[in-house]
């Protein structure tokens, strides 16, 4: 507990990962049109929940939050779930480096954002249907050419297949897992990915 106390307190607002994520806001409520539990609503001066306000609130991308912020014991970082998405904070790659995955019709959008200050050539991510922690390898993924503080993937939902990630009786699947990891040099030559691999982030969505 005390460990999440000093993790919620030692988060700072971040222009560059809110402004990678942000959808049209609502400003003055966040939850405009929608009613979600205030208890489940992260603080000013969470960046878990400035993501959430910055991406429409309830009436956003995440929609409501479904759990409280979270800290990870033994760990540095914290997680929240909403009901259409999950926010991870990794703050062992950057101190305001921000995971988020949320549903988009038949697809899952990972995000990530931002780095600062570290900054890399290329993005490995690693992601799987089975959302176990940690994310084993069913796909590993080079993202090149857009910021090197930041990034994002999507990836489509199974169609007919079997698996763990086929969708269920309640229209959810069994879940999707990612992570990333910054390097630099050349995919292929040496390379170097000196902060090592994010937190996992997962959700059957």
């Amino acid at each position: 507990m005390h460990l999440f106390k000093r993790a919620l307190q030692g988060l700072a607002a971040a222009t560059a990962v809110v402004a990678l994520l942000a959808a049209p806001a609502a400003t003055g409520a966040a939850t405009r049109g929608i009613a979600c539990d205030p208890a489940l609503i992260a603080p000013t001066g969470s960046l878990i929940g400035n993501m959430w306000r910055a991406n429409g609130g309830g009436s956003g991308v995440f929609g409501c939050p479904t759990t409280r912020e979270f800290g990870i014991p033994g760990v540095r970082g914290s997680w929240q779930e909403f009901r259409n998405g999950k926010i991870v904070w990794s703050p062992n790659q950057g101190p305001n480096l921000l995971l988020s995955m949320h549903r988009r019709d038949r697809q899952v959008v990972f995000r990530w954002s931002t780095t600062a200050p570290f900054n890399y050539d290329f993005f490995l991510v690693r992601w799987s249907r089975a959302w176990g922690f940690p994310v084993s390898p069913d796909q590993q993924v080079k993202v090149t050419g857009g910021s090197r503080t930041g990034g994002r993937l999507t990836v489509d939902f199974p169609r007919g297949e079997p698996g763990v990630g086929r969708s269920s009786s309640d229209g959810k699947t069994a879940g999707f897992a990612f992570k990333v990891e910054g390097c630099d040099g050349t995919f292929f030559g040496r390379s170097s990915c000196r902060q090592g691999w994010s937190l996992p982030i997962s959700m059957r969505l």
